[in-house]
């Protein structure tokens, strides 16, 4: 859940303070400058760059050096989120399909409250929301996912009205 609450406000952050992609002066630089596009994507992608260096500097030393940092960089990026992955996922995998066996002295009134059934619909639902408030990975794949899409449906139309109106210039029209 944490995850997902970074992986939101990163969104918000970089939406928020990113180029708008709309600004004249801001395509002609991306189109004009040498490395526009690349400096672009770096800032997303920071291993890129390198493997930009190493496709311009191909026939030397440096682009060698940087076509390893790039493939460095991308195993660690890669092996972070596959323990990453393997600590969460498997953790709440761990045990889903096991119960435990509570040991009570039963009495007559306890007899009579268990052997009054639920409806058949009732039970398995109840049962089906235990199972996926009781397992994490089952609550992220599950119900996060129902949750977060309103919220990153709306978070665009958030930013665009925080955004300053710009005037529109004299003869254009709107």
């Amino acid at each position: 859940m944490v995850i997902i609450a970074l992986a939101v406000a990163y969104q918000f952050l970089f939406q928020k303070s990113g180029p708008n992609a709309m600004d004249p002066a801001f395509l002609q630089n991306l189109l004009t400058d040498r490395n526009g596009f690349m400096n672009l994507i770096s800032r997303v992608f920071p291993s890129t760059s390198y493997l930009g260096l190493a496709l311009v500097n191909a026939d030397q030393a440096t682009g060698v050096i940087n076509l390893l940092l790039f493939a460095a960089l991308s195993f660690l990026a890669v092996a972070l989120a596959w323990l990453t992955g393997e600590k969460m996922y498997f953790h709440g995998l761990v045990g889903s399909g096991e119960t435990a066996v509570r040991r009570k002295m039963l009495n007559n009134s306890d007899y009579k409250r268990m052997g009054m059934g639920r409806p058949v619909l009732l039970a398995y639902w109840l049962k089906e929301v235990r199972l996926l408030l009781r397992n994490p990975t089952y609550f992220m794949n599950c119900v996060v996912t129902n949750l977060l899409v309103p919220v990153l449906l709306a978070v665009p139309f958030l930013i665009q009205s925080l955004q300053p109106k710009r005037p529109h210039a004299i003869g254009s029209a709107g």
